[in-house]
């Protein structure tokens, strides 16, 4: 994939939000998010979680750590998106009880990746939802200056 692309029309660089985590606890989320038989095809990769995706990625320390990817958001500036990722919620994942410094994050999609087959339908869905949002607010502000 080269940057930038095209989502309805419209060119941006896709970033990815979600929780960044180190190697030992990546392993730990593969283990208890994977299914069985996705563990005995792929014992030793704990990437294999479910519809989602898992790239290594380096922190501002220079850290090596496994960004577990929950969505995907465009920026149309080429800036980091201002998303505030929220703290990993417990009550969604319980088997994840107990897991230290899981640090929320916004990261550029690495152009040299393929794509899972989810991301750019989740990409163009958020951009959609920009868009009607935009909309919305215009119609709001067009109607307030009407009063």
């Amino acid at each position: 994939m080269s940057y930038p692309i095209s989502i309805l029309s419209r060119p941006c660089i896709p970033f990815v939000i979600g929780y960044s985590v180190t190697h030992a606890q990546m392993v730990d989320l593969g283990t208890r998010l994977c299914t069985e038989e996705q563990q005995r095809k792929v014992p030793e990769r704990p990437d294999v979680a479910k519809d989602e995706a898992v790239i290594r990625h380096q922190e501002p320390d220079g850290e090596i750590r496994y960004l577990w990817v929950k969505g995907v958001v465009p920026s149309f500036s080429g800036e980091c998106p201002k998303v505030e990722v929220p703290p990993l919620d417990f009550s969604v994942y319980p088997t994840l009880e107990g897991l230290e410094d899981v640090r929320p994050r916004c990261i550029v999609w690495p152009n040299q990746l393929c794509v899972p087959d989810w991301f750019c339908p989740r990409l163009t869905s958020f951009v959609k939802f920009l868009a009607e949002r935009r909309e919305k607010k215009r119609a709001q502000l067009a109607s307030a200056s009407d009063i």
